[in-house]
């Protein structure tokens, strides 16, 4: 495959290169005010305090019990219990033969026990070569690092 030639294999041929730049692409953008950045750590940590931050950003005033059953509704468990028993659970169109498999644990950090320190090293360096120590903290850690 061609260097930064795009497929339909999702994200598994990005190189750190080319996400480091999309972000700073973005970042780059913030300022016009109508570019957010979410973490997935972030959302993992805080669900229903991410919700409240995106009402905000959109003034949207929200109760209480809106903001607890919105969060309630968008954690990985009750978004997979509800494709469980969706009549398209195992739908030709999804790229999953079974779409509750995409919910399958909703946790962060699956390269542990899969890269060696020396991989992990290299990609630590790689991504410092290109980015600020506080744009890299938060690519790899969210707003907590």
């Amino acid at each position: 495959m061609h260097r930064g030639e795009l497929t339909d294999a999702g994200s598994d041929y990005l190189t750190v290169a080319s996400i480091a730049h999309h972000f700073l692409q973005s970042k780059a953008r913030q300022a016009g005010g109508n570019v957010h950045f979410f973490h997935y750590a972030d959302l993992s940590r805080d669900l229903r305090g991410q919700i409240e931050r995106i009402a905000g950003i959109l003034d949207i005033h929200l109760s209480s019990q809106i903001l607890d059953d919105i969060a309630e509704a968008n954690t990985f468990a009750s978004m997979r219990k509800a494709v469980e028993i969706s009549e398209m659970r195992f739908h030709e169109s999804s790229p999953f033969n079974d779409q509750a498999n995409f919910f399958a644990s909703g946790t962060s950090n699956k390269w542990e026990g899969k890269l060696s320190e020396t991989d992990i090293d290299r990609y630590s360096d790689r991504l410092a070569s290109l980015l600020s120590p506080e744009d890299e903290a938060w690519l790899n850690w969210g707003q907590s690092a």
